[in-house]
């Protein structure tokens, strides 16, 4: 069932033609704009409108115009971070960040799903303590930004990154990579003549106890679910319930059963795992359906309650520097957001039919949410 609301689009920073508008919001941004046609659409690469699109009442939020001192920093304690990645990488990637800065962090792995009701809970109990906050849902960061919970910091890096990658107006979060989730198989266990070639193959009865999907919890699940909703039949899930597909709490873990062939196809696999397949000269293979691949942008922001202002300041600075980019990606293996580094094992962005929400009030709703957690648990068979 489609379910989308109709919601007024926020505006955008400038008058726009109509033109302009879809041009602005053909790839990769989580931008509002054309919210009126209440859907999420179909559109080549590139580039989206900017990401959130609403300007929040003067205030509301705390800001953080002044530059951090590192000096102040290393008196304020562990930085904590949440996010949504793989473990190892997030570990390797913050050990450069204290090398750097002599500034000591603590990470949580935390998926959206789990997430955002720990936040609630520690908010309202005032026990919360977390400064940075990486998720994998957008549409998250566009709701805890209208509620006041972000803080507004205008990182000098913000000039590198075009206005479909951050919030609007800009500071609240950014994007620190660009997930794609393709169709993925190991050609050792599947030949290419059998592997599925759209999203519709995955429908096929041969399929049924072989296909992995992600857990509902996982921000990039969400993004598939409600995106393919308005490009294949409305039935389409419903009829891919019967080949009851296993859910994974990590792409990982789904990788390693694709491998072992415990799993034949994964049916929403992050990108960074062909990226690391490939440096580790494993077979994996990627399918990009001709009805566009659902995509999501990951977001960083720092929390409006931090007690680690200059720490966390200072993290985001070197984050979406050019050096953060590349480290990061050089460990983990995505797009980046910043046209400075590039991932040489994957296809060019531009070469790629990319599908992303349009309509944020509704991508963000909390009814849409509750819609597919439901399904999505009763399909997988979690509850």
């Amino acid at each position: 069932m489609n379910g989308k609301q109709s919601q007024q689009a926020p505006q955008l920073r400038s008058g726009k033609s109509l033109r302009s508008l879809m041009s602005v919001a053909m790839v990769l941004g989580l931008t509002t704009v054309l919210a009126a046609c209440a859907g999420s659409q179909t559109t080549p690469a590139p580039a989206p409108g900017p990401v959130g699109g609403q300007a929040v009442a003067p205030g509301q939020n705390q800001t953080g115009g002044q530059a951090p001192n590192l000096d102040a920093a290393k008196k304020e304690g562990k930085l904590v971070i949440w996010h949504p990645d793989q473990e190892a990488d997030v570990v390797q990637f913050l050990q450069k960040f204290t090398e750097k800065f002599g500034i000591q962090v603590e990470s949580q792995r935390l998926l959206p799903g789990s997430a955002l009701p720990k936040l609630e809970t520690e908010l309202k109990a005032g026990t919360s303590d977390m400064d940075v906050w990486w998720i994998s849902d957008p549409g998250i960061m566009y709701d805890q930004t209208k509620k006041g919970r972000l803080m507004q910091y205008v990182s000098p890096e913000m000039k590198a990154y075009d206005p479909k990658f951050k919030s609007s107006p800009e500071g609240f979060y950014t994007t620190y990579y660009i997930n794609v989730g393709p169709i993925m198989y190991n050609p050792k266990v599947v030949s290419k003549d059998q592997a599925p070639k759209t999203w519709a193959d995955l429908l096929d009865p041969k399929w049924k106890g072989q296909l992995g999907m992600r857990e509902a919890a996982a921000g990039t699940q969400y993004a598939q679910w409600y995106l393919l909703r308005d490009v294949l039949p409305k039935d389409y899930f419903d009829k891919l319930a019967l080949n009851q597909p296993k859910a994974y709490n990590s792409s990982t873990q789904l990788v390693q059963d694709i491998m072992n062939g415990d799993t034949k196809i994964g049916g929403n696999v992050s990108i960074f795992q062909y990226t690391k397949a490939i440096r580790q000269n494993q077979p994996l293979e990627m399918v990009f359906p001709p009805e566009g691949v659902p995509s999501s942008l990951q977001m960083v922001g720092i929390m409006a309650g931090t007690k680690r202002p200059n720490a966390a300041k200072l993290f985001i600075d070197w984050f979406l520097s050019q050096e953060g980019q590349q480290l990061w990606n050089d460990i983990q293996g995505s797009y980046s957001a910043r046209a400075d580094v590039t991932i040489k094992e994957l296809p060019k962005l531009t070469d790629l039919k990319l599908l992303t929400p349009q309509n944020m009030e509704d991508y963000a709703s909390a009814a849409r949410h509750e819609e597919f957690n439901k399904f999505w648990n009763q399909m997988t068979g979690l509850k």
